[in-house]
């Protein structure tokens, strides 16, 4: 229970940290649509279910669009890792649209 609780905590220091990050680069840079739409999936990110995984979601595949320098093999790899995943992601939101979260 304990090791639970240590890593929820975690999550909650990691993702107050990325919504420093997203205000500091507004800051820095000024307001874009990219360091906007970051923070606020950084605060969607504090919903329970839903807002996990939209907020996740949302990150895994900014992460993936913004390596354009990547080689062909990586890019494959990363295609068969999304699809080798996607049923977890569509199990989760069936759990959650069926109270099962």
């Amino acid at each position: 229970m304990a090791f639970f609780k240590a890593v929820k905590a975690g999550g909650v220091v990691l993702n107050v940290a990325g919504i420093f990050i997203s205000a500091w680069d507004m800051k820095r840079n000024g307001i874009n649509v990219g360091n906007a739409a970051d923070l606020i999936m950084g605060g969607v990110a504090f919903i329970p279910g839903v807002g996990w995984i939209t907020s996740g979601g949302y990150f895994l595949i900014k992460e993936i669009v913004s390596h354009g320098e990547l080689t062909p093999e990586q890019k494959v790899e990363r295609k068969a890792f999304i699809r080798q995943n996607e049923h977890h992601i569509i199990n989760a939101w069936g759990d959650i649209l069926s109270n099962k979260f």
